[in-house]
């Protein structure tokens, strides 16, 4: 008896959770589409529940209507006389980088750099079994 209480509390506990939880993504949704609070939401909470792909298409075509895109929207592109392109010669500069460090010519990049390591093993290679000879001719 006691167990089937504390099971039903238990429960009773991981609803309120999860309802906590879709009002989270209930404000998101909210946040994302641009409804405010005062706004009629055609969204209901069981929606965010069970995920039934045809049923989401028909509830999008609703809420996401020709009236919801008509609508103007101050807030975007608001501060587009804000925005300045970079000069990145200016950036460079300030950071003291040299003129032209950032583009690449023939002998540079992956395959020169495989090249050279390649030969200095080689070299060091070929040294190392010199020293062998060397050290073979000595013993024997």
């Amino acid at each position: 008896m006691i167990a089937e209480m504390e099971r039903k509390e238990q429960l009773k506990h991981l609803k309120n959770l999860k309802r906590e939880e879709m009002k989270g993504k209930m404000k998101k949704v909210m946040e994302i589409a641009r409804i405010k609070e005062d706004d009629q939401c055609l969204f209901a909470m069981k929606d965010l529940e069970e995920f039934d792909p045809d049923e989401y298409d028909k509830m999008m075509k609703v809420v996401f209507n020709e009236k919801y895109y008509a609508v103007e929207d101050k807030e975007f592109g608001s501060n587009k006389d804000d925005i300045e392109k970079p000069d990145f010669d200016k950036e460079d500069k300030l950071l003291g980088l040299p003129k032209g460090w950032d583009v690449l010519e023939s002998g540079d990049g992956f395959l020169a750099i495989r090249e050279m390591i390649l030969k200095q093993k080689s070299n060091s290679i070929g040294d190392g079994d010199v020293e062998v000879k060397e050290d073979e001719k000595e013993q024997s």
